[in-house]
């Protein structure tokens, strides 16, 4: 069937809700076209279109109190065609995650495009009993096409291959950054290539 949500077009989609014992179990699986990134996260700077198709299914348990993230379990597939998010063009992407006790598994993310490129895999604790532990590589030979996301002046050609650990009290970022003619603002550097100390 076909309907619309964020003024997007949803085509060849099933929606299943069951609720039975204070919990629902939720499922979603079609296509979609002309999703507005900006309305979706009320953020005018990232106004695009996005386009693609999505499998997901979630439980949500404690129906009767309030809502809360302890409360979510779930597991999503996203791929994108060609889309646009903050002026930046995506070729494809994908992402396949799951979620369950406040840690995000990913197991393959992957986002290329003719600005930068990104794939990652792994963990994200957003509790404060787990660990993270997600890894990923991201490139881009044109930073200026960022601009709009960042909201400021950005230029330059750049990679970083990091690692994510930690969890919501302590996340930390670590890895080895390269780049040429970086200006970002009032700062800027010809190369850099340097190994990157864990950060908060």
């Amino acid at each position: 069937m076909g309907s619309k949500a964020f003024g997007s077009d949803l085509t060849n989609v099933t929606f299943d809700a069951q609720v039975a014992a204070n919990q629902a179990k939720v499922t979603l699986a079609g296509a979609f076209g002309g999703v507005d990134p900006a309305v979706v996260a009320e953020r005018p700077s990232l106004a695009g279109d996005l386009n693609g198709t999505v499998q997901m299914s979630a439980v949500v348990t404690n129906l009767s109190g309030p809502f809360s993230v302890d409360n979510v379990n779930g597991v999503v597939t996203l791929e994108l065609t060609k889309s646009a998010v903050g002026g930046v063009d995506v070729d494809r992407a994908s992402i396949s995650a799951d979620y369950q006790d406040r840690v995000a598994n990913v197991q393959h993310l992957e986002i290329t495009g003719p600005a930068a490129n990104l794939t990652g895999q792994g963990t994200v604790a957003i509790d404060d009993e787990h660990d993270s532990n997600f890894t990923f590589r991201a490139d881009s030979s044109d930073l200026a096409q960022f601009q709009q996301v960042i909201d400021g002046p950005l230029e330059g050609i750049a990679s970083i291959d990091g690692t994510i650990t930690g969890n919501r009290s302590s996340l930390r970022a670590a890895g080895k950054l390269s780049g040429t003619n970086l200006s970002y603002q009032d700062n800027a550097v010809l190369i850099i290539a340097s190994d990157l100390t864990p950060i908060h």
